[in-house]
């Protein structure tokens, strides 16, 4: 019994430090790769609140930003964001990589294909959209 209690603390300890290192490494700017549709956010990730950034990519290299900041709060649980605003939830983030340079998001959407839509973001060192990496539809 006292064996198996030891390895619950430690699986237990283990979870707890790789949760608070994903909330470090998300921590910070990160900029989404553009979606076909120009869709370029920005989001930042601070102790306790996510505020998003939206732009949108209208040529390579060029872009508009569409709207003023929306700030959030989040919570991470294993490896899901759970978003609140004034209280209420309103939306949650499946992470499905992490590392100091890309996050991969998913988000669940009924009626979609695949259940959802993934988001790539790339880490960044200011508020600025990949608009470079943008490819006009033929």
């Amino acid at each position: 019994m006292r064996k198996q209690s030891l390895t619950l603390l430690v699986f237990s300890f283990a979870f707890t430090s790789l949760s608070h290192a994903n909330s470090n490494a998300l921590h910070g700017i990160w900029a989404m790769v553009p979606l076909k549709s120009g869709i370029a956010n920005v989001v930042e990730f601070t102790a306790d609140t996510a505020t998003v950034h939206s732009f949108e990519c209208y040529a390579q290299g060029q872009s508009d930003s569409s709207a003023d900041p929306e700030t959030t709060q989040y919570s991470l649980s294993d490896q899901t964001i759970a978003l609140n605003a004034d209280g209420q939830p309103v939306g949650t983030l499946e992470i499905k990589a992490l590392s100091a340079t890309e996050l991969t998001l998913f988000q669940a959407i009924d009626g979609m294909p695949n259940g959802g839509s993934s988001f790539t973001y790339r880490k960044a060192t200011e508020v600025k959209p990949l608009c470079d990496l943008y490819q006009e539809p033929s």
